[in-house]
């Protein structure tokens, strides 16, 4: 049987970038196999800063 492969899906739209960026370390260090984004690195709604 394969093993069950577990990931985070992270939003880049309602946060700024050293806070995404600690919590994907974060998510790294607990051991999920991938993260995601979209494709959308600059909010398309709103002022991300």
């Amino acid at each position: 049987m394969t093993d069950v492969k577990l990931g985070v899906l992270l939003w880049s739209q309602a946060t700024d970038w050293p806070s995404f960026a600690a919590t994907a370390q974060r998510v790294d260090e607990l051991g999920y196999e991938h993260i995601w984004t979209w494709d959308h690195l600059y909010a398309i709604f709103g002022d991300p800063y």
